[in-house]
């Protein structure tokens, strides 16, 4: 095996990881749309989804990649607004 197809194995481990973590954040995303909804409640939240990218940013041990995981939130909370409003 070449050097680039061992980082492609390790990148196709870490998309599973994500995979499933993904999941995971959706399933509470469900009960979040679910709670909004009997409650009422707008899906934006514009002051949580600063706190989430502040948060994200914060646990960042590499700084150099501060826009692309405020990139990688934003899309992310985008994809949860975009399935809250399907439910």
């Amino acid at each position: 095996m070449n050097e680039l197809e061992a980082y492609r194995e390790e990148i196709d481990e870490i998309d599973k990881e994500l995979t499933q973590l993904f999941e995971k954040r959706m399933d509470v995303v469900f009960k979040v749309a679910l709670f909004k909804k009997q409650n009422n409640l707008q899906i934006l939240h514009k002051s949580r989804e600063e706190e989430v990218v502040r948060k994200a940013v914060d646990r960042l041990q590499n700084k150099d990649y501060q826009d692309e995981v405020t990139d990688f939130f934003d899309n992310l909370m985008r994809i949860s607004k975009d399935f809250q409003s399907k439910k």
